[in-house]
């Protein structure tokens, strides 16, 4: 039998190496566009973490006033507050722990109340902090029936509260 000659696969020309590159912007519209570093950032210097600054948030709790809330039903007493901060900065729920179930209208008040208050944006998950607040119906030795509030230096601590609901 006659040998044949071996098999040999066609090889394909290589393409003349092209020396110009096209460079194109390109507009991403959303979050998308917000949240990913450009291509341009990979040597940039990043800062560290933004943390929850937990002064910031007991300070801003602290600074509540629920006064507007006595004339809208709020029992005078302790209120304990479980504020829970986005990680945006502004207060996303809270629950309100006291011996009696507030109305409705005083419930709304003291949300309206926490819309306002927030902390510098930081990095991770949510952060919940508690706070007792003294609501009194009067300053002592005051006769003009105003309303007080003042910090608890003890937290107090129960079963039991009464979510609030913040408007967007």
């Amino acid at each position: 039998m006659p040998q044949q000659p071996p098999i040999v696969a066609p090889v394909a020309e290589a393409p003349p190496h092209d020396e110009r590159v096209v460079v194109s912007s390109v507009t991403v519209a959303g979050d998308a566009a917000e949240k990913g570093p450009g291509a341009s950032d990979a040597d940039r210097v990043r800062p560290g973490p933004t943390f929850f600054l937990i002064g910031a948030g007991y300070g801003a709790v602290g600074r509540i006033d629920l006064t507007p809330c006595r004339d809208k039903g709020l029992d005078p007493g302790y209120v304990h507050l479980h504020v829970t901060f986005g990680v945006g900065g502004s207060i996303a729920r809270a629950v309100v722990e006291s011996p009696t179930q507030p109305p409705a209208e005083a419930l709304a008040c003291v949300a309206d109340l926490l819309t306002a208050a927030s902390v510098p944006p930081f990095e991770g998950g949510d952060v919940t902090l508690s706070k007792s607040l003294f609501v009194a119906t009067r300053a002592p030795g005051d006769a003009s029936g105003e309303i007080f509030v003042k910090t608890d230096p003890k937290p107090h601590s129960g079963a039991g509260g009464h979510p609030v609901t913040l408007a967007p």
